[in-house]
């Protein structure tokens, strides 16, 4: 009978250096410590000991875990009603990084009005927008966004679309 090792690493470390997330007898594992950090890829391999331990061992070849990556885009908020709900108009996403916060893949979002005027932009995955140019309220209207992304899967996402100020 052999005991697996079986051991995983973030895909974004450049080491791949290597945990052990469990020692089992057992061919099939499933890795439910992953779901807290779904944006991240992990890679696995295992390391098969004959038993008695000590004995001759075999490494598996890397195989990695990525998620599809996705973009989540509003096409509605309220910035002028203050009521502390959808104030701030943000993207979402699942498995894309951006380049401010040191991840390995890029995000932008761009905002424009019906006269073409950029009025917000951001690499920043994590800023919103306020609903404001130049520090001033932007009327209730309808505004374009342009969204380009490369997710962490490689695939490149481009999005065009309305998006209205309302009250």
């Amino acid at each position: 009978m052999a005991v697996y090792n079986i051991t995983n690493s973030s895909c974004s470390k450049k080491d791949h250096s290597y945990k052990t997330i469990a020692i089992q007898t057992d061919t099939s594992y499933l890795d439910n410590t992953v779901y807290p950090n779904i944006d991240t890829a992990y890679c696995y391999r295992v390391i098969a000991y004959q038993n008695p331990p000590g004995q001759d061992s075999s490494v598996s070849n890397r195989a990695c875990a990525v998620l599809p990556s996705k973009v989540f885009v509003p096409n509605a908020f309220s910035p002028l009603n203050q009521d502390s709900l959808n104030d701030i108009w943000k993207v979402s996403s699942l498995s894309v990084y951006n380049a401010v916060g040191n991840k390995i893949k890029s995000f932008s979002a761009k905002v424009f009005n019906r006269w073409g005027t950029l009025v917000f932009e951001s690499d920043d995955l994590n800023r919103g927008w306020d609903g404001k140019f130049r520090g001033k309220n932007l009327p209730l209207d309808v505004y374009l966004y342009i969204i380009d992304a490369e997710g962490i899967d490689g695939r490149q996402i481009h999005l065009k679309g309305n998006l209205t100020i309302v009250n």
